[in-house]
């Protein structure tokens, strides 16, 4: 496993937003990066080394037929249903490129900014599993399982935290819950995804 960090620059060539990553390659990293491209240009950075500076028009100009090569993947499939996954974090950078995670995998995705908007938009189109940070503003992800646990007890929820709460300190509020910790590895978090999402419907996949 590597650590890479990707920034954001803007058309001065100035950097807005850095983002951490934990994959196994460069490859793994780029596929994460590319999510960012929404937002403009990227580049990825392994300590001292660019791996690769990658823009939106680059991006966009790719076949159609890469950009949705993720939309008939399996792994999102259960009983010719595409399972929704709704996306909770304050932090744009991330969510998109969580967003894009999911999307590649052949996942619905949905994406909110805070506790109040991810209970909005899961009571507009329901999910099938949430995707939370611990912190955001507003309401955060205490809110967000306390909410579920009255309305939808059935849908599993993965918390993201980073190095302000451990997974011990979430659980000793929350009780039993999934956590995952920034910044995590993308087969992983996956992992844990496609864990929670069997168990609450054992018939899945």
């Amino acid at each position: 496993m590597a650590q890479y960090r990707a920034y954001l620059v803007d058309a001065n060539n100035r950097i807005t937003e850095a983002v951490a990553l934990d994959c196994d390659d460069d490859g793994e990293a780029v596929g994460m990066t590319v999510g960012l491209c929404e937002l403009g240009t990227v580049e990825l950075w392994q300590g001292k080394r660019l791996v690769q500076r990658i823009d939106r028009q680059a991006i966009r100009s790719r076949p159609t037929h890469e950009r949705e090569a993720g939309s008939q993947a399996t792994h999102g499939i259960a009983r010719g249903k595409v399972v929704r996954i709704l996306i909770a974090d304050d932090d744009r950078p991330i969510r998109n490129m969580l967003a894009n995670l999911f999307r590649e995998e052949g996942f619905e995705v949905a994406e909110a900014v805070d506790g109040d908007d991810c209970i909005n938009g899961f009571q507009r189109k329901p999910a099938d599993l949430i995707l939370c940070d611990i912190f955001m503003p507003n309401k955060g992800g205490i809110f967000v399982v306390e909410t579920m646990r009255r309305i939808a007890p059935q849908v599993p929820i993965v918390i993201m935290t980073g190095a302000d709460l451990t997974r011990t300190q979430i659980e000793s509020v929350l009780g039993a819950v999934p956590v995952i910790e920034k910044p995590f590895r993308p087969r992983k978090l996956l992992a844990i995804v496609r864990e929670c999402l069997a168990q609450a419907d054992p018939g899945r996949g």
